[in-house]
């Protein structure tokens, strides 16, 4: 009878000890069932915590130069000079079941502390092929924890308005991690975030804004009908013409042909076209004759569309023959510093 007891008690030992390594050994399997899926951290970004979000931009600077007018993204500009572009790389590394990372601004200063009224702008892989403004968070990038590592192109861009002065502006950006919802990947509060390691990242940019001035004229030929006496001012007709300029001093000159008489036989030169400078009302504020001194417009400050209109005449000699003479006019801005003009 004992030696049933003894038996039957070490069937029961090996039972046990059968039963509890089989739940040591089920124990792991279970908890990844349970955690979704999640890949183990050991074989994820080598060894990285499951509330790792990491991001190792390719610079830290971002020096932003000029691309000319005619490009996709001075479609979407605010109407200013050459729109300012540049472009980097961000890996984002994370062993999260969901995972994002966003772009978003921490500041721009502009010379002497002026706050830019363009557009900052940025392009990803999740925006549509477009450029977006950058006034808040922007995501850069999405995954889960079956792409451990990746890394993204960011593309930005600053659309400056003829009211930006001229002059270097500098400014920081902002990436960090976020958890995306389930339901349209809308971002989670900065507060909620807290609790994921990596961190933000900081990248400065610099772009300097070059003065420049844009002139827009409505006609490019004149016609005089000539028919008076020598000495007298003959022939009235105006040109009308805007200016765009984001420098401080600027001005515009008017370059002229000769006159031609119609059938040939005749010229009357430059020298003796005269200009006067009409104001708002139609009275003259200014005038001159398109000789070597042909600035007719001065400017002290930025001009977004300004317009303005000038009269031209001209004066006749005892050589000169009556009759029509036409000629052409030509108007080139110019700024007093180092910039660009046409």
């Amino acid at each position: 009878m004992k030696k049933r007891e003894r038996h039957a008690v070490s069937e029961i030992s090996t039972f046990l000890i059968i039963f509890a390594c089989l739940l040591w050994w089920i124990q792991p399997a279970l908890a990844r069932q349970h955690s979704g899926g999640m890949a183990d951290s050991s074989q994820v970004g080598g060894g990285r915590k499951y509330n790792a979000i990491e991001l190792v931009p390719s610079t830290r600077l971002i020096r932003i130069g000029e691309i000319l007018p005619e490009t996709e993204v001075s479609q979407e500009a605010s109407g200013g000079p050459y729109v300012k572009y540049g472009e980097f790389y961000v890996t984002v590394e994370s062993g999260l079941r969901a995972w994002g990372a966003v772009i978003e601004p921490s500041s721009i200063r502009g010379p002497r502390g002026s706050t830019p009224q363009g557009n900052l702008m940025v392009r990803t892989e999740l925006t549509d092929g477009s450029f977006e403004p950058l006034n808040g968070p922007v995501p850069i990038a999405i995954g889960d924890y079956t792409v451990p590592s990746k890394t993204v192109k960011v593309e930005l861009a600053f659309a400056p308005t003829w009211r930006d002065p001229a002059g270097t502006y500098q400014g920081k950006l902002l990436l960090r991690g976020y958890i995306p919802e389930e339901e349209g990947m809308r971002l989670i509060s900065p507060d909620q975030t807290r609790g994921i390691w990596g961190g933000k990242q900081t990248i400065r940019f610099v772009f300097k804004n070059d003065e420049t001035i844009m002139i827009q004229q409505a006609e490019d030929e004149i016609t005089f009908s000539v028919d008076g006496l020598p000495g007298e001012r003959h022939g009235e007709a105006e040109t009308t013409f805007w200016i765009w300029t984001n420098a401080q001093r600027w001005h515009v000159a008017c370059l002229a042909s000769p006159l031609l008489l119609m059938g040939g036989g005749h010229e009357i030169p430059a020298s003796r076209i005269d200009w006067e400078q009409l104001d708002e009302y139609g009275r003259v504020v200014a005038s001159g004759n398109l000789g070597e001194d042909s600035i007719i417009l001065n400017g002290w400050e930025p001009a977004n569309e300004a317009r303005a209109t000038v009269r031209l005449g001209v004066h006749l000699t005892m050589a000169d023959l009556g009759g029509t003479y036409s000629g052409s006019i030509a108007l080139n801005g110019f700024v007093s510093g180092h910039g660009q003009g046409h």
